[in-house]
């Protein structure tokens, strides 16, 4: 659609701007012997896979590319749609369930006007989506989508209130409310001794109970806190390195 193609070719427009000639003239360098790499790897047994997030671009337009560069280095058609299906499916250990169209499979299929195998770029001709054995209205009329918030799993609450606010060194077990907005099932509070440093680089992640979109708990064992002063209480999402929320303080007082 032509909506699509201005926003991709407006995103590559940008990208080759920021480049030299002779920076451009290295990046084809580089493309070929990216090709070569893809050429050798399939030719050894490798097993070819595309994605459907890519860094620039639309993703679904992306994704019909990315299988015309793998022809364009030499990947037979098949191999090239087997990356964008079968072998997805083989590499998330699913393929008993989808990525090629068999008897049992998941009903989720493409129609394509055309022949991909000799001319790629068919794949882009989608007649008819079936999800789960379900006709797709690709025209997405009266559509809302199914995720809640855009980038929900970077969403992290700014400002955090925890209770209590004071404990005594090797007490507990001890259950810490943490209050905020935007709190999520995959959040995890995460406690560390503070000695000046922004960065929790060196903090532990505290067993956390999701308990609304307002408030978590979590649960800091006496091993945890066995030197009095302040800690710090932060939120990041579960398996994210950054964002992480601002900070709320902990007092761990000494036992008399």
């Amino acid at each position: 659609p032509a909506a699509v193609r201005a926003v991709t070719d407006n995103a590559y427009d940008k990208l080759y701007k920021r480049y030299t000639p002779e920076q451009l003239d290295l990046a084809k360098i580089g493309y070929e012997k990216a090709n070569d790499f893809i050429r050798r790897f399939v030719a050894a047994g490798g097993l070819l896979k595309e994605g459907s997030d890519p860094p620039r671009g639309m993703a679904a337009m992306l994704l019909h590319e990315a299988l015309v560069m793998d022809v364009e280095a030499g990947v037979p058609p098949m191999t090239a749609i087997q990356a964008a299906t079968l072998n997805v499916a083989k590499a998330f250990r699913k393929d008993q369930d989808y990525g090629s169209v068999e008897p049992g499979k998941v009903a989720d299929l493409a129609i394509i006007e055309g022949d991909p195998l000799s001319d790629i770029w068919a794949t882009q001709n989608v007649k008819m989506v079936v999800m789960d054995g379900k006709v797709v209205d690709v025209a997405f009329s009266n559509y809302k989508n199914p995720i809640p918030s855009f980038y929900s799993y970077q969403s992290i609450p700014t400002e955090l209130e925890i209770s209590p606010r004071l404990l005594v060194e090797g007490a507990g077990p001890t259950t810490l409310r943490v209050r905020g907005n935007a709190m999520w099932p995959f959040h995890r509070v995460m406690l560390k001794r503070e000695f000046g440093s922004i960065f929790n680089l060196n903090s532990i992640e505290l067993p956390t109970l999701f308990v609304s979109r307002n408030e978590l708990q979590a649960t800091i064992a006496p091993e945890m806190i066995t030197e009095p002063g302040t800690y710090t209480i932060t939120i990041k999402s579960e398996g994210e390195v950054l964002p992480e929320s601002h900070r709320a303080h902990l007092i761990v007082g000494f036992r008399e």
